[in-house]
């Protein structure tokens, strides 16, 4: 592409930096106006103290600066709205050549509605419009229409496949009444939230164009950002994106799509993304991915992420630079639980020592030394068996009801898991690649029951074998209010294709707590 660009470019597939160059993003989300009660950054104090370490030690091109324009949102977001702070932040990045990429979090698993005060889901209010939100957009935009380093995130992950959400039925009022469309049934349809994200994309975007904004605009994908992508339905309205891009780009330049892939293990499912992106020649990037304490299927995605950024030189941004539970640095345990982008122990720009498997990864990535197979990360047996740290991950925490932390109920005095009264499963997933046919290994744990009707809740260690009908397991069953020990033997007769630990309460009517603690594996 020659000559000289005004803004950041984004045609055939690609972006292009103001000088005409082929550019490929890699940053971090940070913290903007409000993100999760933290003040603009850090614990203490603001992003704008790591201008210097994001650009010019990480060597950071971009970053996602994660916003609000709600006043009184009842969750989270609830922070006041700051265009000076934005302003701040941006001119310090556009400083150093960094793209900040503003963002409104404020719609996340829903859609704006088309009048104020509706309610979306579990009783939040959201007190903007679409008409409102947009009127937003364009008088934040219009501030940094000039800087080519100012791209705007129309809203974080939209869209939820949840037949409880109010857009829903209204959604489909208004299209009943527009045009007569119709959808089937009365629950969540995918062309309904395709047909929802390309009407309010379209008119906040043809509202930002048409004030002059040439800056380019980002949209997430829908269902959270991972889309409900199909690889034998590539072109399916299962993904907003793919399906609504080329009617977008028909009508705007300059937008760039992107995908939050945290749960996507599989590469096959992500490289069918990429040559789906590639024969429509749609620009795109990774918005949010990063391997959450823990969490397998998170590693194997970041690990995905990287092989396809190489492959098709895709950009990417990892969540986030203000949140420990991402292994950029290692701190309590090694390479499990990380740190903050800050923390590394040399800032002279010689590699650090205290960089974590993923941390190790994005340090060559940004200085052109990371090249296939990348390297895969290599789990424990078992992670955070005794809640020593008082996290849950990554025991899975299913609707965040589930388990909680119970602090200082271990029979040491310490902290450890309870199992809720009413609920009757928890568990983890194991990497199925740590067990080896013929070995031994030996489960065990402490737990106990309360509750005047307890019943046995049991903790198990199951192993399913390439093959196998069925999942082979040892069972350790509690029925005991005191603190007791059990432990149990497995040898893993063949190739392992898939392990976990779980916990069980076959009563779940008891109304009774379970206890577990020390859960711990290990090969004979």
């Amino acid at each position: 592409m020659g000559g000289k660009a005004k803004h950041f470019t984004a045609a055939n597939g690609r972006i292009y930096d103001p000088e005409g160059s082929d550019y490929v993003a890699v940053g971090a989300n940070v913290n903007g106006n409000a993100m999760w009660g933290r003040p603009n950054g850090r614990e203490s104090g603001s992003v704008r103290q790591d201008f210097d370490i994001i650009a010019d030690i990480w060597k950071f091109n971009m970053v996602r600066v994660v916003c609000t324009f709600q006043f009184d949102h009842p969750d989270v977001w609830n922070r006041s709205w700051h265009y000076d702070d934005i302003g701040a932040i941006v001119a310090g990045f556009t400083s150093k050549k960094v793209v900040s990429v503003i963002e409104m979090h404020d719609y996340t698993g829903v859609y704006p509605l088309l009048v104020p005060g509706s309610v979306n889901k579990a009783g939040e209010s959201r007190p903007l419009s679409l008409y409102e939100f947009t009127d937003a957009w364009v008088a934040l935009a219009l501030k940094h229409k000039d800087n080519p380093y100012a791209w705007f995130n129309i809203m974080n992950e939209p869209s939820h496949a949840n037949d409880s959400m109010e857009w829903i039925p209204i959604w489909r009022k208004f299209f009943k009444e527009l045009d007569g469309r119709e959808y089937p049934g009365d629950a969540y349809d995918y062309q309904l939230d395709a047909d929802v994200y390309l009407y309010v994309h379209d008119f906040v975007i043809g509202a930002m164009r048409k004030a002059g904004i040439e800056n380019i605009i980002v949209l997430d994908e829908n269902h959270y950002g991972q889309a409900a992508f199909d690889v034998n339905e590539p072109y399916s309205n299962k993904s907003a994106c793919i399906y609504n891009a080329p009617k977008l780009n028909k009508s705007y330049d300059n937008l760039v799509y992107s995908l939050h892939p945290y749960g996507w293990a599989d590469l096959g499912r992500m490289i069918a993304y990429a040559e789906a992106m590639k024969k429509l020649g749609v620009s795109w990037i990774f918005g949010e991915y990063g391997p959450v304490w823990g969490e397998m299927t998170t590693h194997m995605s970041a690990m995905n992420v990287l092989t396809i950024s190489l492959m098709y030189k895709i950009g990417h941004m990892y969540w986030d630079w203000s949140n420990d539970s991402m292994p950029v640095v290692d701190r309590d345990l090694p390479d499990i639980i990380g740190g903050w982008g800050w923390e590394i122990d040399k800032k002279d720009g010689t590699k650090p020592t205290n960089l974590s498997w993923y941390g190790n990864l994005l340090w060559d990535y940004t200085r052109g030394e990371l090249t296939l197979p990348i390297p895969r990360f290599v789990f424990p047996l078992l992670v955070n068996g005794d809640f020593k740290n008082g996290k849950l991950n990554p025991w899975n925490n299913i609707g965040s009801n589930a388990i909680a932390i119970a602090s200082g109920q271990s029979n040491d005095g310490s902290d450890c898991a309870l199992l809720k009264p009413g609920k009757n499963y928890t568990g983890q997933s194991l990497d199925p690649t740590n067990f080896k046919p013929g070995k031994k290994y030996i489960f065990s744990a402490w737990g106990k029951t309360e509750g005047e009707t307890p019943g046995e809740c049991q903790i198990g260690f199951g192993v399913t074998s390439k093959g196998a009908d069925k999942e082979e397991s040892v069972v350790l069953n509690f029925s005991s209010p005191e603190w007791t020990r059990m432990e149990a033997e497995l040898t893993v007769q063949c190739d392992v294709t898939s392990a976990r630990i779980f916990v069980w309460r076959p009563d779940e009517a008891s109304g009774a707590g379970f206890y577990f603690d020390k859960v711990a594996l290990e090969e004979a």
